[in-house]
């Protein structure tokens, strides 16, 4: 990258971090206006990265903190929380960040905490009724995976899950 484009790039919202990512194509498209909405291609750059192996979550979490609030950034931080490569303990990382402090994100990383012990077989009863009581369909699927679910919890699904698919489920697995 010449010296002369660095500070366009930078006033589109693509600061050093952004731009070491960015392909020539990339660049040569933001430099002739070709990309009018810079934040989707932020986006997808930050899409891009979450495939790579070796998550850097400190790296991604600067990515997303200097997006400016809204929309992009919200959507930057809840694929963060979503993505296969992290485990309980860095999603409890992620919790303690400041750009966490949403509720909604405080959700999605509990949700995400408890689909990665239901898929680990580690739940405890505990776990199992605080899935339950979400009513989150990702949730009860997800229960309906555990080996050795109580038949009390799988009345429940089967009376009051999250979708028809689950509750049929949960029919079908009781009546075995």
């Amino acid at each position: 990258m010449t010296g002369n484009h660095e500070p366009l790039l930078t006033s589109l919202g693509f600061g050093p971090g952004w731009q070491t990512m960015l392909s020539e194509e990339e660049k040569q498209r933001l430099r002739s206006g070709e990309i009018v909405d810079p934040s989707r291609l932020r986006l997808s750059l930050f899409k891009r990265q979450l495939s790579q192996p070796g998550l850097d979550i400190s790296a991604l979490l600067a990515l997303a903190g200097a997006e400016p609030a809204g929309a992009t950034r919200t959507d930057m931080l809840r694929r963060l929380a979503r993505c296969a490569g992290l485990d309980r303990w860095r999603l409890q990382v992620l919790s303690m960040s400041p750009l966490y402090q949403d509720a909604g994100l405080q959700r999605e990383l509990h949700k995400q905490s408890l689909l990665r012990t239901l898929r680990q077989d580690e739940a405890d009863e505990a776990v199992l009724r605080d899935a339950l009581a979400s009513n989150d369909p990702d949730l009860h699927q997800a229960l309906l995976e555990v080996s050795g679910l109580s038949d009390d919890l799988l009345a429940t699904l089967a009376e009051s899950g999250a979708t028809k698919a689950v509750r049929r489920a949960a029919r079908q697995r009781r009546t075995g």
